[in-house]
């Protein structure tokens, strides 16, 4: 997993073939705003992905539930060669609840579209749930703003815990 947690790991899996798919391949022209949001479990040595939430840009003219084929035969295809690779990968594709765009098709990315297709913004963008920030991320906001400063009053509090023994 390149030494990251094994989500952070699966998204950038995702990530990359869904970007060198806009590139070269069957979702040439499309994006390239997109968000992934990935539900597993570890159970002993196997990882379970439940639940796999993409919402993609695609172009306005493309056939939405056709781009939505092609984007789903993407991460099909991605995660069964990382199964190839590494065995602890243990959910059967079937079994895995896809839901792509969910709002329908995304045609305004960007800042100027930005609006929280998934809702699933904050932490999740960067952070990921292994790492105990206390809520929304830190990049593009003032010092003040009320997510920067829980996060860092979390973090704080997270350090004087561990430093004091408690």
């Amino acid at each position: 997993t390149r030494y990251l947690p094994p989500e952070h790991f699966l998204l950038h899996m995702f990530r990359d073939r869904i970007v060198k798919s806009f590139r070269e391949g069957n979702l040439k022209g499309n994006g390239p705003d997109g968000k992934l949001l990935v539900r597993m479990r570890v159970e002993g040595n196997h990882w379970l992905v439940e639940h796999i939430l993409a919402t993609v840009q695609q172009q306005a003219e493309a056939s939405f539930l056709g781009f939505c084929a092609e984007l789903m035969a993407e991460l099909e295809s991605a995660y069964h060669e990382l199964q190839m690779y590494d065995q602890r990968w243990a959910s059967n594709w079937k079994d895995i609840n896809v839901t792509l765009n969910p709002n329908g098709p995304f045609i305004e990315g960007c800042s100027l579209g930005d609006n929280g297709q998934t809702g699933r913004k904050l932490a999740m963008d960067f952070y990921g749930p292994r790492i105990p920030i206390g809520g929304g991320a830190l990049s593009g906001k003032h010092l003040s703003h009320i997510d920067r400063a829980g996060a860092y009053a979390a973090r704080q509090a997270a350090v004087t815990a561990i430093t004091s023994g408690a």
